[in-house]
């Protein structure tokens, strides 16, 4: 035997075993075959793969059998759909988009006092006319848009 360390020996028949502290452990599950029972089998020839044979004249697919019955119902269903989906499409563009730049009524009566605009200051007023105010609108209409648009009932609106 030769000696790895002092707790682990190795046997001379190769990687198989390995005894540590006077036990013998194996590695083997049992499935495998000796190196003797392989030896045998390449000695004797028997385990040389066999090529498998090919058929060179026939093809893998016939492609005289015109009777696939299924093209014709897959053809029907795709144009359905393709169908559906565009009709689909044109109702969309058909309806009325709602989006966040459209200008909706207002649902509730709010009473304005533009007197207030002088309230604001040079700052204020220059904001909102760069990015809030709509073309012909005031600052006290635009307060009262917003303040339609999210309010939940009509005093809470006029606040």
């Amino acid at each position: 035997m030769l000696t790895d360390s002092n707790e682990y020996r190795t046997s001379r028949c190769g990687a198989d075993e390995i005894e540590r502290r006077g036990r013998t452990v194996e590695f083997r599950n049992g499935d495998e075959p000796g190196m003797a029972e392989i030896e045998a089998v390449l000695a004797s020839g028997e385990a040389r793969p066999k090529a498998p044979t090919k058929q060179k004249d026939a093809p893998a697919v016939a492609m005289t059998d015109k009777s696939d019955a299924g093209s014709d119902a897959l053809v029907e269903q795709l144009g359905a759909a393709v169908l559906a989906g565009a009709l689909g499409e044109a109702s969309k563009a058909a309806a009325p988009q709602d989006d966040s730049k459209a200008i909706h009524e207002r649902r509730f009566a709010i009473e304005v006092d533009h007197a207030r605009d002088a309230l604001l200051t040079d700052f204020g007023k220059d904001t909102l006319d760069d990015r809030y105010l709509l073309p012909g609108e005031r600052y006290q209409d635009l307060f009262a848009r917003v303040a339609a648009a999210y309010a939940d009932d009509e005093p809470h609106a006029q606040r």
